[in-house]
């Protein structure tokens, strides 16, 4: 199952959104008004619903659409509580949409549900019209284009040892440090390349300067 999780940050574009029409899809409280404005309805709405338009939730209501209510002071923000439920679905795909801007402190906290995912074996992205962010652990990926020029290793780790083929900068078992900026702007070569994370932990961002 592929299950999109709507947060309540920068809205995607109604062109944006209609990509995910036919995936599961989760709004976190008032994130459902982008999904509502392009004419798509979630499977469901989580959070303490502190910020939902009161039109929205009538139209929710009228619709039927499932309403999990939690209260404001919990543990978790609605975005994290979407992902939990996503992974009680059994989710094999996640893409966290409105997930940058305004807020920086969610912003931060969202990059750690990337790990959440990671430890239950989901692949996992942030995702916006100009960036896609995944979260990697040692092991071997291939890389896809996608759509977007610009490939970006950040260290979460102190370092990590890496390997890139077929990128612009490619490298052999290279240290790339967390307080450096030594893995910003690679370019994959042609529409596939291949990383090997030796040690260490990183995110991985797929860019643009410019929307898709």
């Amino acid at each position: 199952m592929k299950v999109a999780i709507v947060s309540g940050g920068q809205a995607p574009s109604k062109e944006f959104l209609q990509q995910y029409r036919d995936w599961y899809i989760i709004a976190a409280d008032s994130g459902v008004h982008c999904l509502l404005e392009a004419g798509i309805d979630p499977q469901q709405v989580i959070g303490d619903l502190d910020s939902i338009d009161s039109q929205d939730l009538k139209i929710l209501e009228d619709k039927g659409i499932k309403i999990k209510s939690f209260p404001k002071e919990k543990d978790e923000t609605d975005t994290h509580l979407c992902l939990l439920e996503a992974i009680r679905l059994q989710a094999e795909s996640i893409h966290i949409l409105a997930c940058f801007g305004r807020r920086f402190d969610q912003t931060l906290a969202h990059l750690a549900l990337l790990e959440i995912a990671h430890d239950y074996k989901i692949t996992c992205s942030l995702v916006d019209q100009e960036n896609k962010v995944e979260f990697l652990s040692p092991g071997k990926y291939q890389v896809s284009k996608d759509g977007y020029q610009y490939l970006s290793l950040v260290p979460v780790t102190e370092s990590i040892t890496v390997s890139l083929y077929h990128m612009k900068y490619p490298l052999e078992r290279e240290n790339l440090y967390r307080k450096k900026s030594q893995g910003i702007s690679n370019e994959i070569l042609d529409q596939e390349g291949t990383i090997k994370l030796h040690k260490g932990k990183a995110y991985l961002i797929h860019s643009n300067d410019k929307k898709r």
